[in-house]
């Protein structure tokens, strides 16, 4: 199979996924589940569907243009702010803001932010995609602490793992190439490591943790699997929307379970 189906089939597969759990959800709000986190995260995954489906056509219109400031971002930053209100819905308030955690999130996001403009040139793009992501970051870590999601060590490690990812990337502008490449890789390895930790904790937390934590938790195993699709490239970028197209479903069984209880 060549490169190019893969692209397809990996998008394709990411499609299918978001509008089979976006029925799921109509239906169920149909039925009488009018419960706002519901109602957030259909629209999110209504303009993540929206984005999708933009960028396939775009892609067959005009394969080889680089459009600066394209339709479907806007379609992924409304898709930001409603999985933030979802999360928010969720959760019962008051919220626990550690202005230590909050101070760490915001540098992770700008850090992101400077990747993403060192990689693409385009600085107002990146830069309302950053806003985006880092108030659904703030949003999660705030819920994450608030439920308890965490141990202590974990957020530890996530902290250090963290900081350890952008010194890499950054490095990777400056390394020369036979070393490059070396970062590159641990990167990734770095990334996927993360992503399948927080699908194993997910999972595992269904049978002790309560309803909250585990919504916390699908939560943030969606943002890390969409910040892996914003480094990644080629293959590993159709392995981190595969992955992204599976943190759907844990989402949406987090927020039932949570609508249940």
């Amino acid at each position: 199979m060549t490169s190019e189906l893969l692209d397809h089939f990996f998008s394709a597969f990411h499609i299918f996924v978001v509008l089979f759990v976006l029925i799921f959800l109509v239906r169920r709000i149909a039925l009488g589940e009018r419960k706002m986190k519901l109602i957030y995260y259909a629209f999110g995954m209504a303009c993540f569907l929206l984005s999708d489906l933009y960028w396939v056509v775009y892609g067959f219109v005009r394969p080889d243009m680089r459009m600066p400031f394209a339709a479907n971002e806007i379609a992924e930053w409304a898709m930001f702010l409603m999985f933030a209100a979802s999360l928010d819905a969720a959760i019962p308030k008051p919220r626990r803001l550690p202005p230590g955690k909050i101070f760490a999130t915001v540098g992770f996001t700008i850090g992101n932010t400077l990747l993403w403009i060192g990689w693409s040139g385009e600085w107002v793009q990146d830069m309302f995609t950053g806003v985006c992501v880092g108030y659904l970051l703030c949003m999660i870590v705030a819920c994450l602490t608030q439920t308890n999601a965490l141990r202590r060590a974990e957020w530890i490690l996530l902290g250090l793992l963290c900081a350890v990812l952008l010194t890499a990337q950054a490095g990777t502008f400056y390394a020369p190439e036979e070393i490059r490449g070396m970062l590159d890789t641990f990167c990734y390895i770095l990334l996927f490591a993360v992503t399948a930790g927080f699908f194993l904790r997910v999972i595992a937390s269904r049978k002790v943790a309560s309803p909250e934590s585990c919504c916390s938790l699908a939560f943030v195993t969606f943002a890390w699997t969409i910040l892996t699709m914003y480094m990644s490239a080629g293959m590993w970028y159709n392995l981190a929307l595969a992955a992204d197209a599976l943190s759907f479903p844990l989402l949406y069984t987090s927020l039932v379970r949570e609508v249940a209880a």
